[in-house]
């Protein structure tokens, strides 16, 4: 699944590159150039993927990386489930994480969800 997404993205904005390094260990794919995206990558394929529990490690790798090394944080979440799970039930559950404890900065995350009925995207703050 991670080389369709980047044939896809690369296919659609170009510029990409796969296991890009961070401080906290490797994005799935950066976008390039003047305004640099950082994107991680979750599949839906039985559940609970899309649980910010799941993603915790995740979202705070991608809150991490500083403005320098990307302008946007996404979290992309790809379902393949049968039911498309609703925005204010994802986007309540995610609201009750935080980034953790320590002094760092940190930055928002876009939380993209994509379903073949339903797709919508809001913003995670990591601070709770």
């Amino acid at each position: 699944m991670h080389g369709l997404v980047l044939g896809l993205l690369e296919a659609e904005v170009g510029d990409m590159q796969s296991e890009f390094r961070v401080g906290g260990g490797r994005i799935d794919f950066r976008h390039g150039g003047n305004n640099p995206d950082v994107i991680e990558l979750v599949v839906v394929n039985h559940g609970n993927e899309h649980s910010p529990s799941q993603n915790l490690s995740e979202l705070r790798k991608l809150c991490r990386v500083p403005y320098s090394q990307a302008r946007r944080r996404i979290l992309l979440i790809l379902d393949t489930l049968e039911n498309p799970v609703p925005k204010e039930w994802l986007r309540e559950n995610y609201g009750g994480y935080n980034a953790g404890r320590g002094r760092f900065s940190r930055n928002t995350v876009t939380v993209v969800y994509v379903h073949p009925e339903d797709s919508y995207s809001f913003r995670w703050t990591p601070y709770r």
